[in-house]
């Protein structure tokens, strides 16, 4: 499924780098309010083996306003999966004792940029072959609403899914999901 999100991913020496982007209020609306979860197979293989989601705080949108605003007080956590254990955690990301990071802005155009950093050590890749092996992939999270029956609060029928995207290995040069 597209997503509606551009993204490059490169390496030096000692990191891997993941930047996208998306212009598509949809897609800017879901980041905002429930977070984008970045995955990492460093065999390869589409398993979601190592995640980062970020942001994790429900509604940075800010006092209700549906137009796509940061909160910076709200974007301080991370959510990581498969780096010390399978288990989820939440950490502060100044609390973070690995030279991972994440950020979040919007540009002048007010288009949504999404800037991932992560160790290349964590990834335990030893060689630029095995860079070339990496997948990444980019599932966007849906906003939990509260439900009455087999309905949300708001009166709309329930069940909504999550829209997964898989791309393709490290390298110098970007790539749009397919």
């Amino acid at each position: 499924k597209d997503l509606g999100i551009i993204y490059g991913v490169t390496y030096d020496n000692s990191h891997l780098y993941v930047i996208a982007k998306t212009y598509e209020e949809n897609a800017k609306r879901k980041i905002l309010s429930s977070g984008l979860t970045i995955w990492i197979n460093p065999n390869g293989k589409k398993k979601k083996d190592i995640g980062v989601k970020y942001p994790i705080a429900q509604g940075a949108f800010g006092n209700g306003n549906r137009e796509p605003s940061l909160n910076k007080g709200e974007l301080n956590k991370v959510m990581l999966q498969g780096y010390f254990s399978d288990d989820l955690q939440i950490v502060q990301k100044s609390d973070l004792k690995i030279d991972l990071d994440v950020m979040i802005k919007l540009d002048t155009l007010q288009d949504l940029l999404y800037e991932f950093k992560v160790p290349l050590a964590l990834l335990k890749q030893k060689s630029k072959s095995d860079l070339e092996k990496i997948t990444i992939g980019f599932e966007l999270n849906e906003t939990e609403r509260p439900t009455q029956g087999n309905r949300t609060a708001d009166g709309g029928g329930g069940g909504h899914g999550s829209g997964t995207s898989r791309g393709g290995g490290a390298s110098r040069s970007g790539g749009r999901p397919s």
